[in-house]
């Protein structure tokens, strides 16, 4: 039982850490795509990234996202998929 919670808490904590301290990495055009990519290592930042990604497909009014619009420059779902599969495999 206090493993379940302990898991629950780190859930819960990395979502607040992805939240507030790397959200601005993502949102901003100046971050290296080196950045990036280490940043996607960790599961919990790939998925914060991915998320953030799909938002800006499905907000203002857009058509929303297509399996085509996945590589495309502002969304880069694509590398999500690719580090949480590498994640998944190792």
């Amino acid at each position: 039982m206090c493993v379940l919670r302990c898991r629950y808490c780190a859930v819960f904590g990395t979502g607040i850490l992805a939240n507030s301290l790397i959200r601005p990495f993502f949102e901003s055009t100046d971050t290296s795509p080196a950045v990036l990519f280490l940043l996607e290592l960790i599961p919990p930042f790939c998925l914060h990234r991915g998320l953030l990604d799909l938002r800006n497909g499905v907000i203002f009014d857009s058509p929303g996202l297509k399996w085509a619009d996945l590589s495309d420059e502002g969304v880069a779902l694509d590398e999500v998929f690719s580090c949480v599969t590498m994640g998944q495999v190792s």
